[in-house]
């Protein structure tokens, strides 16, 4: 459905990799933030990954099934976007087990902005809660007005951008 609705999958790479994707080959833009938690907060982040992650399972794009000789080809040889975060990044995928609400990806519900809320939600950063609101441009609001404010656990805010292909960060 054009991207609206897909299987859930979750991607690890680094940072300046993902970074590095997104914005010469995606053309994006990206905003990072940076949060300043109490132990308290970080232990209730990390419990939050780990239960997300204890119910995931590995999954292999095309280009990593060629590398590995389980079908036919050269791992250049394929082009979706999973199988270029392999050759660009040897990213690592997963998709969610039966009965985890991120198994299917749907943009306007089950999406990017709810996993991270449903991580970060420990610290106080609770959106959804909130607003009901799981729009990315929503979230990006509220973090920027949190930033703007001075006095809340968000401390730092950088743009990512690629000006003419010179990655900059601002």
């Amino acid at each position: 459905l054009g991207g609206f609705l897909a299987d859930g999958v979750l991607v690890e790479m680094p940072k300046a990799e993902h970074v590095k994707q997104a914005l010469k080959v995606e053309k994006k833009i990206l905003m990072g933030y940076g949060l300043a938690l109490t132990p308290e907060q970080k232990k209730g982040v990390q419990d939050q990954l780990d239960k997300l992650l204890s119910q995931v399972f590995p999954w292999e794009p095309k280009a990593e099934q060629a590398d590995k000789g389980e079908i036919q080809g050269s791992p250049e040889d394929f082009e979706d976007v999973s199988s270029q975060l392999y050759n660009d990044a040897k990213a690592s995928f997963y998709k969610f087990q039966q009965g985890n609400e991120f198994k299917t990806y749907y943009a306007l519900g089950t999406n990017c902005v709810k996993l991270v809320d449903t991580i970060v939600g420990k610290t106080g950063i609770d959106l959804i809660k909130v607003n009901g609101i799981i729009t990315p441009g929503a979230y990006l609001d509220y973090l920027d007005r949190l930033y703007d404010r001075g006095d809340s656990i968000v401390v730092s805010r950088t743009l990512y951008q690629d000006i003419e292909n010179n990655l900059a960060k601002d």
